[in-house]
């Protein structure tokens, strides 16, 4: 029952916009008395987060897990990404939900838990194949895609929507080769191990112009 109400509500929001959502037309939409969705869906806030969360699955899962069945290389993955950017519904809902809450602050506590629970996909799926990224950079990956998602919404066209993924793709690329050239820099640079200094020091170093020299964790 709770499905057949949100798949009533897509229907309306797809055809008429988020601004067409009402409980009382989406129990008509569903064939159903008002009391059945208010039971499920006491207030309209509740009633529009749950819509978007129903739409955003589809989303979510090329993002990466939970239980998300990911492409077997990272450019596959990037690929995914690039194609689920050429559909404009989830950013037009997105955006509509921004608007809403500025009715609603309630609103804007669903929105700060979904961009966490966002990012935190997007981090376990660039892990999955060997990149650890940082908060920053995750982040930024983040923002690229929400901004080429509204790019390609305000177009909405097939022109926009290639140019959208072929932006992406270039851009996803060069970052994530930037965050690995910095990982591996950091990884030189590191603090010498309690061993590797315990080593320094068994072995001092000379002084004189032959301490110049000198390469490794023990260089100063």
């Amino acid at each position: 029952m709770r499905q057949r109400l949100l798949g009533a509500a897509l229907e309306i929001v797809y055809s008429d916009g988020l601004q067409a959502l009402t409980q009382a037309r989406v129990a008509r939409q569903a064939g159903m008395r008002q009391s059945h969705l208010t039971y499920y869906f006491p207030t309209r806030s509740q009633l529009l987060t749950a819509v978007v969360e129903e739409a955003a699955q589809a989303a979510l899962c090329t993002m990466g897990p939970d239980d998300a069945i990911l492409p077997a290389t990272l450019d596959g993955y990037l690929q995914a990404v690039a194609e689920q950017l050429r559909d404009t519904r989830m950013p037009r809902l997105m955006m509509a939900l921004t608007l809403a809450s500025e009715e609603d602050p309630s609103l804007k506590l669903w929105m700060d838990d979904f961009k966490s629970r966002v990012l935190q996909r997007i981090h376990a799926a660039l892990a999955h194949y060997g990149l650890d990224l940082g908060a920053d950079q995750v982040a930024l990956f983040h923002a690229l895609l929400v901004g080429l998602s509204v790019l390609n919404l305000s177009r909405s066209s097939p022109e926009s929507a290639e140019e959208s993924s072929r932006l992406f793709l270039m851009a996803g690329q060069r970052l994530l080769t930037e965050s690995r050239l910095t990982r591996r820099q950091g990884m030189r640079q590191r603090r010498p191990t309690g061993q590797e200094a315990r080593e320094c020091m068994d072995h001092p170093q000379p002084v004189g112009k032959d301490r110049a020299t000198l390469t490794g964790v023990c260089k100063k």
